[in-house]
């Protein structure tokens, strides 16, 4: 069944309410150019047991949303007009996620709801039609879907805000050239050897068969470098080691 709420329009009765099959109620909350028809009847067509309301305002959201729904797809134009942790509170039950015509859009404000627990997936209206139904019904039946173009590009502009907060050589009362030689000068030499192979790339099995030693020993090798060189992993300590390589001039030897 589909639906569009419009303002005043007529709503079931209680008692029509309390007769009716209980059925999963989908809300979309989308401008119409956002939603084609053909997508529509897709979705009657794939999910029967699915109530179908379609909003083509922002405003009808609220009357949309006067009945409980299980998933809210919301169009990435709308989350400006749109209380979105409000409607989250009030619908504790219901999965919102956000749409988007391409994952490119995932910006700062959709991981920020992301984060705050208020949408549970996003949904690129960019797919194979028969791939979007797939994870529409996985968000119907409890799911998450978050495709992993966006979780690439979550985690590559996290990485990115992170190494511009760190501390390069050079920079800062904890991060100049001086003190970083300092602390490589506390590693020992089988440190400065394991370390110099990390810089180059090289995995902690084949440093371990080169030194003769266990995998194991390599690993707490690499953790006292981190500790020592007060970073968080191994390729912070790596780029440490090579930028003072070559503010030395230092030829990268075997």
């Amino acid at each position: 069944m589909l639906e569009s709420v419009h303002p005043g329009s007529s709503t079931p009765s209680p008692e029509a309410r309390r007769s009716a099959p209980p059925r999963r109620r989908l809300v979309i909350l989308a401008p119409p150019e956002g939603m084609a028809d053909c997508i529509l009847f897709a979705l009657q067509r794939e999910f029967a047991w699915v109530s179908i309301t379609h909003c083509a305002e922002p405003e009808e959201a609220a009357y949309a949303l006067d009945e409980p729904a299980s998933l809210v797809l919301v169009d990435r134009s709308f989350l400006p007009a749109f209380d979105l942790r409000a409607h989250r509170r009030h619908h504790p039950a219901a999965r919102f996620v956000v749409m988007l015509d391409d994952h490119s859009e995932a910006d700062e404000l959709v991981h920020m709801l992301f984060q705050a627990g208020a949408i549970r997936g996003v949904l690129p209206m960019n797919l194979k039609l028969d791939v979007w139904l797939s994870a529409v019904g996985l968000l119907l039946r409890g799911g998450e879907y978050f495709p992993a173009s966006v979780v690439r590009s979550w985690a590559g502009a996290h990485s990115a805000q992170h190494q511009a907060a760190a501390p390069a050589v050079g920079e800062g009362d904890g991060g100049n050239e001086r003190a970083v030689c300092e602390r490589l000068a506390e590693l020992t030499e089988r440190e400065r050897q394991v370390l110099e192979k990390v810089a180059r790339g090289t995995q902690n099995k084949l440093i371990a068969t080169e030194f003769g030693l266990s995998e194991h020993t390599i690993k707490i090798h690499i953790h006292n470098i981190i500790r020592k060189l007060r970073v968080h992993n191994r390729t912070e300590a790596a780029a440490l080691f090579l930028q003072i390589r070559m503010s030395e001039g230092g030829e990268d030897r075997a």
